[in-house]
C-alpha cells in the first residue's frame, strides 16, 4: 500500500471514530456548533500524554492517530470534513421544529428573573440549552413542568457565605453547608487565617458542560465554587513546565502529594501533601521572578538531575551558559561533565536549563495572571495560591468532603472545588 494510501485509510478511519464518538452523545446541531471548537483545539494540541483530557471516544486510536500522522492542514481538513459528516447524520431537533420562537420567548419570561439572570448569553444562551436544562429535569417534553421545577430549584440557592458573610456567589444548601464544615475544622485547628487572603468565591453560571455537552457544568446547579481563579488558574497538562518544575522543586505535580489530595481523607492527612505543593508553587514564582532567584533554581536542578553540585563561581557560569540567546548547551555540557556528571545526564541538564531560561524571558513578559494557564503565566504568578490549609480543609472528609481539581489526573483546575457525584443533590 503507498503512502498516499495509507493515509487514506487513516484518515477514513479517523473521520468514522470522530463522528461515532460525537453522534454518541451530541443530539442537537447547536450543541455541537458550540462544542465544536473546544473539540478541534483537543486534538490539534494532542501530543500522546497518557492522562490528556479528550472527548469521550477520542481516545481511540483512530482519532489519536490523526494528530501524530497528519500535518496542520490535513489534521484541519479532516477535522471539517468530519464536522460535515456529523452535521449531515444530526436531525434538527423535533422540539425545534414544533416549537415557535414565540413559544420559546415566552417560555424564557416564565422563568424566575433570578434564573435568567444567571443562564450564560441570555436568551441566546437559553435556546442553546433549553433542551438540555428541560431534560436535566425530567420533562424534555413539557416546558411547563419543567420550568415549575427549574424556578424551585433555584429558588434553594443563596450566596456561599463562604468565606465571609459578604460573598453572595449563588450555591446549593449541601454545597454551603459543607462551606461552613470548612470554616468550622479550621476555626477548631487554630487555622482560619488561611481563608483571610480569600479574594473572590465564585463560578456559579448555568451553561453546557465542555466534556459532557448533553449535561449542564456543575457550576450551573451550584454544587462547585471557584476560588481566587486569576491566581489559582485552569491549566492543560501539556501547558504545564511539569520537568523544570520538578527538576527545581523535586515534586511531581501529578506525583504522590496530588494522589493523596485526590483520594480524600482527614485534614490531618491532606495538610501535609497541599503543603508541598503550597511551597513548590512558592519555589517557582521564586525561581522566576528574576535572574538570582533563577540562578538558584538552576544550581538545584543541577544537583537533581545531573548529581553534582557546583561551587558558586562554576554555578554563575552555567546560569550565563544556559541564559545566552540561543543557549550554550554544548558548552554547558562540557562544564557539567567536567564537574563529575555523566554524558548523558550532562546533556539532559544542560537542555532543559535552556529551557527554563527560555520560559523564564516568555514569563517576565506576562503581566497579569491568567485564568486559563500557560506555562508562561504559572511560572510568572504560579498555579496554586491558595493557602495550604484552605485546600486541605475544603477537601477533607472532617471538613468540606469536596473534590479539588487541582488534584485531577488531566487538567489541573486549581480554583474549582465540588461536590463529588455521590453528594449531588436530585434536580426535583
Amino acid at each position: 500500500m503507498t503512502a498516499e494510501a495509507n493515509t487514506d485509510q487513516l484518515t477514513r478511519e479517523g473521520v468514522e471514530a470522530i463522528v461515532a464518538a460525537i453522534t454518541a452523545r451530541v443530539r442537537d446541531r447547536e450543541a455541537l456548533i458550540w462544542l465544536w471548537p473546544q473539540l478541534e483545539k483537543q486534538l490539534t494540541s494532542y501530543d500522546g500524554h497518557l492522562q490528556t483530557t479528550l472527548f469521550p471516544g477520542f481516545e481511540a486510536p483512530a482519532v489519536t492517530a490523526l494528530p501524530r500522522a497528519l500535518s496542520r492542514r490535513e489534521l484541519a481538513a479532516t477535522l471539517r470534513l468530519a464536522l460535515l459528516t456529523i452535521l449531515d447524520r444530526i436531525s434538527p431537533l423535533e422540539a425545534a421544529a414544533t416549537t415557535s420562537a414565540a413559544d420559546i420567548l415566552a417560555e424564557w419570561n416564565k422563568l424566575s428573573a433570578f434564573v435568567r439572570n444567571n443562564i450564560s448569553d441570555g436568551f441566546s444562551g437559553f435556546q442553546n440549552i433549553r433542551t438540555r436544562l428541560y431534560t436535566q429535569f425530567g420533562a424534555p417534553s413539557n416546558p411547563a413542568k419543567a420550568i415549575d421545577r427549574v424556578n424551585a430549584y433555584y429558588g434553594q440557592l443563596s450566596g456561599a457565605g463562604f468565606p465571609k458573610a459578604s460573598f453572595k456567589s449563588p450555591v446549593h444548601p449541601v454545597l454551603k453547608a459543607r462551606l461552613a464544615n470548612t470554616v468550622a475544622l479550621l476555626t477548631a485547628k487554630g487555622a482560619t487565617a488561611a481563608l483571610t487572603t480569600i479574594k473572590s468565591v465564585g463560578g456559579f453560571n448555568i451553561r453546557p458542560n465542555v466534556n459532557s455537552p448533553a449535561r449542564l457544568s456543575n457550576h450551573s446547579f451550584g454544587w462547585a465554587v471557584d476560588i481566587d481563579p486569576a491566581i489559582n488558574p485552569n491549566v492543560d497538562k501539556d501547558n504545564l513546565p511539569l520537568a523544570i518544575i520538578a527538576a527545581f522543586t523535586g515534586v511531581d505535580l501529578y506525583g504522590a502529594e496530588s494522589a493523596t489530595l485526590r483520594a480524600g481523607g482527614p485534614y490531618d492527612t491532606l495538610l501535609p501533601a497541599a503543603i508541598v505543593l503550597s511551597k513548590a508553587n512558592a519555589a517557582v514564582v521564586a525561581a522566576f521572578a528574576n535572574a538570582d532567584g533563577l540562578k538558584a533554581a538552576m544550581g538545584n536542578a543541577i544537583t537533581r538531575l545531573a548529581g553534582v553540585t557546583l561551587p558558586a563561581a562554576k554555578l554563575t557560569t552555567a546560569h550565563a551558559l544556559a541564559t545566552a540567546v540561543p543557549a550554550k548547551q554544548t558548552d554547558l555540557a562540557t562544564l557539567l561533565r567536567g564537574a563529575g556528571a555523566t554524558p548523558a545526564k550532562a546533556r539532559s541538564t544542560a537542555k532543559l536549563l535552556g529551557d527554563a531560561a527560555d520560559l523564564s524571558r516568555r514569563a517576565a513578559k506576562v503581566a497579569t495572571p491568567k485564568i486559563i494557564g500557560t506555562d508562561a503565566s504559572v511560572a510568572r504568578f504560579g498555579f496554586f495560591n491558595l493557602a495550604p490549609q484552605a485546600a486541605a480543609g475544603l477537601a477533607a472528609s472532617d471538613g468540606g468532603g469536596l473534590r479539588w481539581l487541582g488534584a485531577a489526573t488531566g487538567t489541573k483546575d486549581y480554583m474549582h472545588f465540588e461536590l463529588a457525584q455521590a453528594d449531588q443533590p436530585k434536580l426535583f
